[in-house]
């Protein structure tokens, strides 16, 4: 939940508005890698729209990310 936090800043998730888990290594497709799974459910206020915005700012950069390294292979 920290690095959520940090990524999020002021935006920051509320504990009942954010799930976050990681498989065990006997359920991932690569056993030694771990990742996190974060699902977000912002609430319908001031602090989840501002939640809301950060998310959608954060996936409108990685398309364009995306976009740029399909580009460039």
């Amino acid at each position: 939940h920290s690095k959520v936090c940090t990524l999020l800043g002021d935006a920051a998730p509320r504990p009942d508005e954010v799930i976050i888990y990681q498989n065990q290594p006997e359920s991932r497709s690569i056993p030694t890698i771990a990742h996190a799974h974060c699902f977000f459910r912002p609430q319908d206020d001031e602090a989840g729209g501002r939640l809301r915005a950060a998310l959608a700012a954060m996936e409108t950069r990685w398309r364009r990310r995306e976009r740029t390294v399909r580009r460039r292979r």
